[in-house]
């Protein structure tokens, strides 16, 4: 665990390790270990401090720079109006419904497509 992270996350959420602590349902100075680094919490803890500090558990664990999770990474929303110019140069009023739920079915499945690889 990259105890600075720990320590600085905490400091920039404003909280106090009572307040962290209490939270976990630990002791202070338990979670005091955890950012001195003498104790480790177990998995199911890191991943929550994660959550409260809305960051990867990578990022606590130093293994990366970037705090945000990949799967909180904020989704590009297409209009229907863009898809219908991006397949026709225009913004065609012809397209049914059934057509542009096809497109959209098929722009979803790409992208989870992507999320699967890594790609």
């Amino acid at each position: 665990m990259n105890i600075d992270r720990l320590h600085q996350l905490r400091e920039e959420k404003g909280l106090t390790r009572v307040q962290v602590a209490k939270e976990f349902a630990v002791s202070p100075s338990t979670y005091g270990k955890w950012e001195l680094g003498k104790r480790k919490p177990d998995s199911d803890t890191m991943i929550k401090l994660a959550e409260l500090y809305q960051v990867s558990v990578d990022y606590l664990l130093g293994t990366t720079d970037n705090p945000m999770p990949a799967s909180e990474k904020k989704e590009v929303s297409i209009r229907d109006e863009d898809i219908k110019f991006a397949l026709w140069g225009e913004a065609k009023d012809e397209i049914t419904e059934e057509e542009m739920e096809d497109v959209r079915a098929y722009a979803r499945f790409v992208a989870e497509r992507k999320k699967r690889t890594g790609g």
